[in-house]
């Protein structure tokens, strides 16, 4: 069954945005990082938004051990 043609290039634009974060900053793209940034650019977590907009503006980059954190605490627990 297919998606109505409006959420099917709304999912796209989404992960289009989650693909350029992570060539811009030079990240893996591994299906965790694509989450992480796929999440961001939804929008609808906030408080991931904040969290990695607090980071990039006092360290313009996002280590690993960040990204860790930011999965583990706002996408890997909404899983259990």
């Amino acid at each position: 069954m297919a998606v109505p043609p409006e959420e099917h290039e709304r999912t796209l634009a989404f992960a289009e945005t989650a693909l350029q974060q992570i060539r811009a900053l030079g990240q893996s793209a591994s299906p965790r990082n694509f989450e992480i940034w796929y999440h961001y650019a939804t929008g609808y977590n906030q408080p991931l938004n904040q969290t990695i907009n607090e980071a990039l503006a006092k360290k313009g980059a996002l280590n690993e051990a960040d990204l860790d954190q930011i999965y583990d605490t706002y996408i890997a627990v909404s899983r259990i």
